[in-house]
Protein backbone atom coordinates (compact mmCIF):
# COMPACT_ATOMS: atom_id res chain seq x y z
CA UNK A 1 0.00 0.00 0.00
CA UNK A 2 1.36 3.36 -0.84
CA UNK A 3 1.90 5.54 1.41
CA UNK A 4 -0.24 8.63 2.07
CA UNK A 5 0.21 12.12 -0.50
CA UNK A 6 1.72 14.88 1.61
CA UNK A 7 -0.61 18.16 1.77
CA UNK A 8 0.56 20.74 -0.29
CA UNK A 9 0.64 24.18 1.72
CA UNK A 10 3.47 25.98 3.61
CA UNK A 11 4.00 23.35 6.05
CA UNK A 12 5.18 21.00 3.67
CA UNK A 13 8.56 21.94 3.22
CA UNK A 14 9.67 20.12 0.29
CA UNK A 15 6.79 22.34 -1.73
CA UNK A 16 7.76 25.57 -0.14
CA UNK A 17 11.77 24.90 -1.26
CA UNK A 18 10.37 24.00 -4.76
CA UNK A 19 7.84 26.79 -4.60
CA UNK A 20 10.49 29.46 -3.64
CA UNK A 21 12.83 28.02 -6.28
CA UNK A 22 10.73 28.33 -8.52
CA UNK A 23 9.74 31.90 -7.98
CA UNK A 24 13.69 32.65 -7.69
CA UNK A 25 13.85 31.69 -11.29
CA UNK A 26 10.80 33.41 -12.37
CA UNK A 27 12.32 36.67 -10.63
CA UNK A 28 15.80 36.17 -12.59
CA UNK A 29 14.30 35.79 -16.06
CA UNK A 30 12.18 38.74 -15.35
CA UNK A 31 14.88 40.72 -14.35
CA UNK A 32 17.30 39.39 -16.96
CA UNK A 33 15.06 39.26 -19.82
CA UNK A 34 12.80 42.36 -19.50
CA UNK A 35 15.57 44.94 -19.78
CA UNK A 36 15.63 43.38 -23.43
CA UNK A 37 11.92 42.49 -24.72
CA UNK A 38 10.60 45.32 -22.63
CA UNK A 39 7.18 43.49 -22.71
CA UNK A 40 4.84 42.81 -19.55
CA UNK A 41 4.22 39.40 -21.34
CA UNK A 42 7.57 38.48 -20.33
CA UNK A 43 6.55 39.16 -16.72
CA UNK A 44 3.50 36.89 -17.36
CA UNK A 45 5.10 34.31 -18.88
CA UNK A 46 8.14 33.86 -16.40
CA UNK A 47 5.12 33.83 -13.55
CA UNK A 48 3.47 31.52 -15.31
CA UNK A 49 5.87 29.08 -16.11
CA UNK A 50 7.33 28.80 -12.35
CA UNK A 51 4.03 27.71 -11.56
CA UNK A 52 4.00 25.08 -14.56
CA UNK A 53 7.55 23.72 -13.88
CA UNK A 54 6.70 24.16 -9.63
CA UNK A 55 4.46 20.88 -9.49
CA UNK A 56 6.97 18.74 -12.22
CA UNK A 57 9.86 19.67 -9.95
CA UNK A 58 7.52 18.23 -6.19
CA UNK A 59 6.62 15.01 -8.63
CA UNK A 60 10.51 14.66 -9.65
CA UNK A 61 11.65 15.22 -5.86
CA UNK A 62 8.95 13.28 -4.28
CA UNK A 63 7.73 10.77 -6.64
CA UNK A 64 4.32 12.21 -5.95
CA UNK A 65 1.68 12.60 -8.86
CA UNK A 66 0.00 16.09 -7.86
CA UNK A 67 -3.88 16.24 -8.79
CA UNK A 68 -4.67 19.89 -10.43
CA UNK A 69 -5.88 20.90 -6.96
CA UNK A 70 -2.39 20.10 -5.46
CA UNK A 71 -1.03 21.50 -8.64
CA UNK A 72 -2.65 25.32 -8.14
CA UNK A 73 -1.35 25.09 -4.55
CA UNK A 74 2.21 24.32 -4.83
CA UNK A 75 1.75 26.73 -7.75
CA UNK A 76 -0.23 29.35 -5.27
CA UNK A 77 3.09 28.61 -2.75
CA UNK A 78 5.34 30.00 -6.13
CA UNK A 79 3.14 33.46 -6.46
CA UNK A 80 3.30 33.99 -2.63
CA UNK A 81 6.46 34.30 -3.19
CA UNK A 82 6.98 35.59 -6.76
CA UNK A 83 4.78 38.47 -4.80
CA UNK A 84 6.96 38.76 -1.81
CA UNK A 85 10.21 39.41 -4.27
CA UNK A 86 7.83 41.86 -6.34
CA UNK A 87 7.08 43.72 -3.53
CA UNK A 88 10.94 44.05 -2.41
CA UNK A 89 11.47 45.23 -6.36
CA UNK A 90 9.29 47.70 -5.30
CA UNK A 91 10.80 48.86 -1.94
CA UNK A 92 13.85 49.26 -3.94
CA UNK A 93 11.87 51.68 -6.69
CA UNK A 94 10.97 53.55 -4.43
CA UNK A 95 14.14 54.04 -2.56
CA UNK A 96 15.82 54.58 -6.02
CA UNK A 97 13.47 57.77 -6.30
CA UNK A 98 14.04 58.94 -3.07
CA UNK A 99 17.49 60.44 -4.44
CA UNK A 100 16.22 63.38 -6.20
CA UNK A 101 19.71 62.85 -8.39
CA UNK A 102 17.59 59.41 -9.67
CA UNK A 103 14.57 61.50 -10.51
CA UNK A 104 16.51 64.14 -12.25
CA UNK A 105 18.34 61.40 -14.62
CA UNK A 106 14.79 59.58 -15.17
CA UNK A 107 13.45 62.99 -15.96
CA UNK A 108 16.56 63.22 -18.44
CA UNK A 109 15.80 60.10 -20.40
CA UNK A 110 13.12 60.70 -23.12
CA UNK A 111 11.66 58.25 -23.17
CA UNK A 112 10.92 58.18 -19.30
CA UNK A 113 10.00 62.01 -19.34
CA UNK A 114 6.25 61.84 -19.44
CA UNK A 115 5.64 59.03 -17.26
CA UNK A 116 8.11 60.62 -14.31
CA UNK A 117 5.81 63.63 -14.68
CA UNK A 118 2.97 61.85 -14.35
CA UNK A 119 4.04 60.29 -11.08
CA UNK A 120 5.76 63.71 -10.02
CA UNK A 121 2.16 64.82 -10.20
CA UNK A 122 0.44 61.91 -8.13
CA UNK A 123 2.98 61.48 -5.52
CA UNK A 124 2.89 65.19 -4.71
CA UNK A 125 -0.49 64.35 -3.38
CA UNK A 126 -0.17 61.99 -0.23
CA UNK A 127 -3.68 61.17 -0.40
CA UNK A 128 -3.40 59.85 -4.38
CA UNK A 129 0.11 58.85 -4.18
CA UNK A 130 -1.09 56.57 -1.10
CA UNK A 131 -4.00 54.87 -3.30
CA UNK A 132 -1.71 54.69 -6.26
CA UNK A 133 0.59 52.83 -4.38
CA UNK A 134 -1.88 50.47 -2.98
CA UNK A 135 -4.41 49.49 -5.77
CA UNK A 136 -0.89 48.84 -7.42
CA UNK A 137 -0.19 46.45 -5.21
CA UNK A 138 -3.41 44.31 -4.99
CA UNK A 139 -3.64 44.30 -8.69
CA UNK A 140 0.10 42.92 -8.38
CA UNK A 141 -0.74 40.70 -5.77
CA UNK A 142 -4.02 39.34 -7.76
CA UNK A 143 -1.66 38.76 -11.07
CA UNK A 144 1.35 37.75 -9.40
CA UNK A 145 -0.20 35.06 -7.45
CA UNK A 146 -3.12 33.88 -9.83
CA UNK A 147 -1.23 33.55 -12.86
CA UNK A 148 1.43 30.77 -11.05
CA UNK A 149 -1.59 28.91 -9.60
CA UNK A 150 -3.14 28.58 -12.92
CA UNK A 151 0.27 27.62 -14.28
CA UNK A 152 0.67 24.84 -11.18
CA UNK A 153 -2.84 23.20 -12.62
CA UNK A 154 -1.86 23.13 -15.90
CA UNK A 155 1.91 21.74 -14.95
CA UNK A 156 0.12 19.31 -12.23
CA UNK A 157 -2.43 18.24 -15.09
CA UNK A 158 0.64 18.03 -17.73
CA UNK A 159 3.07 15.88 -15.50
CA UNK A 160 -0.37 13.28 -15.18
CA UNK A 161 0.79 10.22 -16.16
CA UNK A 162 -2.84 9.00 -17.02
CA UNK A 163 -3.37 6.21 -20.17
Amino acid sequence: MAPPAAVISFRNRTAVKIGLLAALMAFAVNLLVTPIIQSPIVVMAATFGAGVIAPQWYRRRTGQQLSVRSGARIGWITGIFCFALSLLLLAVFFLFLANASSIQALRDNPTMQKAVEEWMKTLSDPAKAAESIIVAVVIMFLFVTTLPMLGGALGARLSDKRP
